[in-house]
C-alpha cells in the first residue's frame, strides 16, 4: 500500500530500476503472513490488486506506476 501511495504522490513521474531480483512474491512456501497481510491492507485502497496476488511486488509497482495510468513520464533503468 505504501509503495502505491508513494507512486501516486510522485505522479506524473515513475522511475523503475530493475536488476537481478524482481521483488517479493507469494510463493506458497514458508511463512508468508507479512506479505499476505500487506496485500489485505492494500486491497482496501487498490481493489485491482485482488487479481495480482500471484505477482511480485515489483511487477505490481510497475503496473500501478506505468501501465494502469498511461499518461505519465516513465523511466526504466536496467542493470
Amino acid at each position: 500500500k505504501l509503495c502505491n501511495e508513494e507512486i501516486d504522490r510522485s505522479r506524473p513521474y515513475f522511475v523503475c530500476s530493475l536488476g537481478f531480483r524482481n521483488g517479493w512474491c507469494l510463493s506458497g512456501e514458508g511463512d508468508e503472513t507479512d506479505l499476505e497481510r500487506t496485500f489485505d491492507l492494500a486491497e482496501k485502497d487498490f481493489p485491482w490488486l485482488k487479481d495480482y496476488r500471484d505477482r511480485s511486488v515489483t511487477e505490481i509497482e510497475i503496473q500501478h506506476g506505468a501501465l494502469r495510468k498511461p499518461n505519465c513520464r516513465c523511466y526504466f533503468y536496467f542493470r
